[in-house]
This record gives structure tokens, C-alpha cells and sequence, in this order.
């Protein structure tokens, strides 16, 4: 569509007009680790995630908990709970995977 075709009252996010596409929503990242054993769930992560991600098109994410430590998963669910609460821009929740839905189908721990 060209510039010219908008309606008069439409708002034009930025020039020079292209191409306005939906964005990605990234529902596979894996959590941050710092080293292979050390990770730090948190709020402010969840936060400092999509300016990473936003340059290649990611508009909404929802981090991933992979398998782990009990303690780990506790934090790294109320980190979620609590960007929810505070709506963090981007954060669209959390991909919980496998002893979460099925202890049989759970990855390596």
C-alpha cells in the first residue's frame, strides 16, 4: 500500500513508509544462561530480552523453562507472574516445557 492510499487520519509509524508486517512472536526462546550451570531468572531479564530481540522483527516473547532445578523453575515462574503483573512491554508469558505437561515426555535434567 502506498502512503498515498491511507486514510487521512491514519497514523504512519515511521519513514519513509514501506512496509508495515505483523510481528514475530518468539514462543521458543530458550532462557538466558550466564556460563553452562549459573541462570538468572528474573523480572528484569524478562524485561531486557525483547530489545534484543526486537531488530529482527520479535514483537512479543515467551521465554522458555526448559527442564531444571526445582528452585530454578519457582523463580523463574514468579519472574513470570510478575512481569504479567507489571506488564512488561513484550512479555507474553511463558512456554513451559515438558515435566511440565507430561513427567513421561520430560527432557534431559
Amino acid at each position: 500500500m502506498d502512503a498515498k492510499d491511507l486514510p487521512a487520519d491514519a497514523d504512519v509509524l515511521g519513514e519513509p513508509f514501506e512496509v508495515l508486517a505483523p510481528g514475530f512472536v518468539d514462543h521458543t526462546g530458550q532462557w538466558r544462561r550466564r556460563g553452562h550451570a549459573e541462570r538468572s531468572p528474573d523480572r528484569r531479564g524478562y524485561r531486557d530480552d525483547l530489545p534484543r530481540a526486537r531488530p529482527f522483527g520479535t514483537t512479543a516473547l515467551l521465554p522458555t523453562l526448559i527442564t531444571d532445578l526445582p528452585d530454578v523453575t519457582a523463580a523463574a515462574i514468579a519472574a513470570g507472574i510478575e512481569a504479567g503483573k507489571r506488564n512488561v512491554p513484550g512479555f507474553a508469558g511463558l512456554h513451559l516445557e515438558g515435566p511440565y505437561l507430561s513427567i513421561a515426555r520430560k527432557g534431559r535434567a
